[in-house]
């Protein structure tokens, strides 16, 4: 019963995808995307005082950002023992941004310091992401039984989202932990 529900909106996902990747805004995008690159546009937008930035070392350039990434998700994760799903989400965003730039970046630091950051950053989004899934599961349940009058749906969505929140409490300690963590690790950038 459950996967013939979850089929069907599976179905009405990809209809919405496909139709978003026909789109021609989508097409017209990519083109100006590719052609902003090929003009190196970002030199273009940059305003006057800002042009000595773009000839300072790279390695300068990427402690900056990554120094603002990284106290953006500190600042999110403030109090993490007390955020609720939403603000969690806020913070998982961050770190995969953070993420991102450390992998980006990396070439330019080198050493165990940006591994082991690196594998730190890994395991704290891999926490985050099992708190995300239970969140979206428990949201797809309700959505999946709120058109729905058939009893064994409901009895389903109920186990699984029963299951959900009891996995999100025992994940919830590993999670504060992995957290403390890495608030007292030292970034590999400074």
């Amino acid at each position: 019963v459950l996967r013939e529900a979850t089929e069907t909106a599976r179905a009405r996902a990809y209809e919405g995808v496909g139709a978003t990747l026909a789109d021609r805004r989508l097409t017209a995008f990519v083109l100006s995307l590719g052609a902003w690159i090929e003009q190196r546009g970002w030199r273009l937008d940059v305003p006057t005082e800002g042009l000595p930035t773009l000839s300072a070392p790279a390695i300068d350039l990427a402690a900056t950002v990554l120094e603002h990434a990284y106290r953006r998700v500190l600042k999110a994760g403030r109090r993490m023992a007390h955020l609720d799903a939403e603000q969690r989400h806020q913070v998982r965003i961050r770190l995969k941004r953070l993420r991102y730039l450390v992998g980006a970046f990396r070439p330019l630091f080198g050493g165990p310091r940006v591994k082991r950051f690196g594998a730190m950053l890994s395991r704290l989004q891999d926490r985050f992401g099992q708190m995300n899934d239970a969140a979206s599961t428990t949201s797809l349940m309700q959505r999946l039984t709120a058109a729905s009058g058939d009893p064994a749906l409901h009895r389903v969505a109920g186990i699984v989202a029963g299951w959900v929140c009891y996995d999100r409490v025992a994940e919830d300690p590993k999670l504060v932990a992995d957290w403390r963590r890495f608030v007292d690790a030292k970034p590999f950038w400074s």
